[in-house]
């Protein structure tokens, strides 16, 4: 095998595994309570935990979610997140709007 495939294969395997460690066993159990279903806690974990500021996650009762990161300000992604999310939850919007959920890593009630 080339070296240079070798050596791509070994950073993509080492790279993979870092950013599934990144939650303790408590913030992870957090996030499971505060989402809906399994990819949206994945994403969660794998994406958005290590994404850089500003990032929003917005979600509605019924489930349907969407986020952002690497914003200039909170209000941009806040702005940003619910916008995305309101057009994935089209259908149910007026009855379960969607709502941000968690800001800058901090959960909000």
């Amino acid at each position: 095998m080339n070296k240079k495939i070798s050596l791509s294969l070994i950073v993509a395997i080492f790279l993979s595994g870092c950013a599934t460690n990144s939650l303790s066993e408590k913030e992870l159990e957090i996030a499971k309570n505060r989402l809906k279903t399994k990819s949206q806690v994945e994403s969660y974990q794998v994406n958005y935990v290590d994404a850089e500021f500003h990032k929003a996650w917005a979600r509605s009762k019924t489930g349907r979610s969407a986020w952002v990161a690497n914003r200039f300000t909170e209000e941009d992604a806040i702005e940003q997140a619910l916008t995305t999310c309101r057009d994935i939850n089209k259908k149910r919007e007026k009855k379960h709007p969607c709502k941000i959920i968690n800001l800058n890593g901090e959960w909000i009630d």
